[in-house]
């Protein structure tokens, strides 16, 4: 087994080791990493498996999820950027960002015409390719070549700028800005009026340009990264917090007006994000994401449309029956946190939960009555029983519930009120392999006292970080282990294996303090620290100990902001953290223990 080369490397930046109950003298070599978390459980740090209670029936596994797409991501995943770009905006000249007309896109989201007279303000179409400020994903000045189909004027803005032009190719290599920024502009689409205009356009930095005429469509970094995990889940990549409609708009509400939700909007597989789209941020494209668990040889974690229907279910489960390198797993979920009435596909629940079930209904019982359902359509595809004994089935679907709210999970895996069409109660339990709640380490201190609190330490000589850090810890002690110990007896009574389904540093700086720049700073800095590796290693032995069977952190790369430090990396080019490093060892911890 690996050195704990964090542990040895930075003892002295440590809380003082008698806070965690650990002599200095304990042994960090060989199978220091496998003892190290006993040590912690030992000392009072993390609570012991309740009596009776066994450990997971199957080794504890490592994932990760995939960040956010987007122009600002620090991630860069693709070596085309136009895939993760912002939306085309309508401009006007001189220097009208947007006049928030619409703008005239093919099915693909290409420009197919631009207004040169007549009522429309806008005359051109910019686009947000890349955020600077990062010298990892966004260097300044660096190069990017542009590639593209069709006829018309591509140029540079705001600072990037059009440095080689090459017509005949249809080609063009462009530099981002001091900071940079990279936006490109179409001036003009299809200017002989035949139909020819500008689409297909692709965008790599002009060092990665080979890879990607060899046709790899990941950058090589990105994929090193997401090649460490056992699962990869795609939840934002698929876009699951939105309800996106068949003609491929999101359903919003305006201000605090309900959504409307009177049409079911369902998704048919015709329906679903093609490779050939201008964005895919409106989801990733199925082929492109099977396509990196071929590559990284994780196994994949599907998030299915809250509006799906069968023949998008089953549409999918195909394509990747088909498609996925044999051997691989394949974890399917029904949305994400439909539990979180925060969410649109909560409120969808309950709108299709009052047609089912009637105007009292519970929208988790929905909830679990339709993905029961999406678990015999995969299954079926599989050629695997819907239920019964499925541990050495290649599909593994995932039941989700709120870790805090006791209960909560009831209505969604009993469905009292779903009965067959002889009368027959059918329960959704039955249909389901995995458990998931969240695994997050916070402060242990009560909501009111936190502001107050965290101020406080600051005046610490440290700057208050030996105090937070020993909260966190608490964290894992009183909250999170109670927690697990609590779904992995509800798990077991439905012969389910617990998992997480995102997990991870969980504090960000409450609303209320969005302007205050020293407690994001605070907080940022924190989860930057080499302690941080324990607590992340603790929160895992908790889990563990619980009868935890499969680990999912939740970002991979991403920059922290007010809105949390929720990524183990900060750029795509960050070599590594505490928080890495912590899931490393995790990783060849659960690979040595032997199977329950």
């Amino acid at each position: 087994m690996r050195v704990l080369r964090v542990l040895l490397g930075v003892t002295a930046a440590f809380l003082p080791l008698a806070m965690w109950g650990i002599s200095s003298g304990s042994a960090m070599m060989g199978g220091a990493l496998y003892s190290r978390a006993n040590e912690l459980l030992s000392s009072g740090r993390v609570s012991e498996t309740p009596p009776g209670q066994s450990v997971a029936y199957e080794k504890s596994r490592v994932g990760t999820n995939v960040d956010q797409l987007s122009y600002w991501s620090t991630a860069t995943p693709f070596l085309d950027l136009m895939k993760s770009s912002g939306d085309w905006l309508p401009q006007a000249p001189p220097g009208v960002w947007s006049t928030e007309e619409k703008l005239d896109l093919d099915e693909n989201g290409w420009v197919r015409s631009l207004p040169t007279d007549g009522p429309l303000r806008h005359r051109s179409a910019g686009l947000v390719v890349l955020r600077g400020g990062d010298a990892g994903s966004a260097p300044p000045h660096a190069r990017y070549v542009v590639l593209y189909d069709g006829e018309g004027v591509i140029d540079g803005m705001q600072g990037s700028r059009v440095v080689q032009r090459e017509k005949s190719k249809q080609r063009l290599l462009i530099e981002a800005a001091d900071n940079g920024w990279l936006h490109i502009s179409i001036r003009s689409t299809d200017p002989n009026h035949n139909g020819n205009y500008l689409r297909n356009i692709r965008i790599v930095r002009e060092d990665l340009f080979p890879r990607f005429q060899r046709g790899e469509i990941f950058h090589p970094t990105f994929l090193k990264k997401a090649s460490t995990f056992q699962v990869i889940r795609f939840m934002n990549w698929m876009a699951t917090n939105k309800l996106i409609r068949p003609d491929g708009t999101e359903l919003v509400r305006r201000g605090r007006e309900p959504y409307d939700l009177s049409a079911s909007y369902l998704l048919n597989w015709s329906d679903r994000p093609r490779p050939s789209e201008a964005l895919w941020t409106r989801g990733v494209p199925v082929e492109i994401m099977v396509a990196l668990a071929n590559r990284s040889g994780a196994d994949p974690w599907f998030n299915m449309p809250i509006n799906a229907s069968d023949d998008y279910l089953r549409g999918f489960a195909n394509y990747v029956r088909t498609n996925l390198n044999p051997g691989r797993k394949i974890h399917v979920e029904l949305s994400n946190e439909v539990w979180n009435l925060g969410y649109v596909q909560a409120r969808y629940a309950e709108a299709r939960a009052k047609e089912t079930f009637g105007p009292q209904a519970s929208y988790i019982e929905w909830y679990g009555k339709r993905a029961a359902e999406m678990a015999a359509i995969w299954n079926s595809a599989f050629g695997e029983p819907p239920t019964g004994d499925t541990k050495k089935d290649r599909v593994r679907v995932v039941y989700g519930t709120q870790i805090v709210w006791k209960g909560r999970e009831t209505p969604g895996l009993e469905t009292p009120h779903w009965f067959d069409g002889k009368g027959k109660h059918r329960r959704a339990a039955d249909y389901f392999d995995e458990y998931a709640i969240t695994g997050y380490y916070n402060f242990h201190i009560p909501a009111a006292e936190k502001l107050a609190t965290v101020t406080n330490w600051w005046s610490d000589p440290d700057g208050g970080y030996n105090r937070a850090l020993k909260s966190l810890s608490d964290g894992v002690r009183f909250e999170q282990s109670p927690l697990y110990s609590y779904h992995a007896e509800r798990s077991r009574q439905y012969g389910l294996a617990l998992v997480t389904y995102e997990s991870g540093y969980g504090e960000l700086t409450p609303p209320n303090q969005h302007l205050n720049q020293r407690y994001t700073d605070f907080l940022v800095a924190l989860q930057r620290r080499p302690e941080i590796y324990r607590v992340e290693l603790a929160n895992f032995e908790a889990f563990r100990r619980a009868g935890g069977s499969l680990f999912m952190n939740y970002g991979l790369i991403g920059k922290p902001t007010k809105y949390g430090s929720w990524s183990i990396f900060e750029s795509i080019d960050q070599p590594t953290s505490p928080r890495y490093e912590a899931l490393l060892d995790m990783l060849q911890a659960a690979a040595a223990r032997p199977t329950k």
